[in-house]
């Protein structure tokens, strides 16, 4: 359980950074 709640959140992380974008968002 704890696994695949530290991919959802890892693959949620990557996915606001592509779409928002690093440079856009400044994160």
């Amino acid at each position: 359980m704890v696994d695949a709640i530290r991919v959802l959140l890892i693959l949620a992380t990557l996915t606001q950074r592509t779409l928002c974008g690093s440079e856009m968002c400044g994160i």
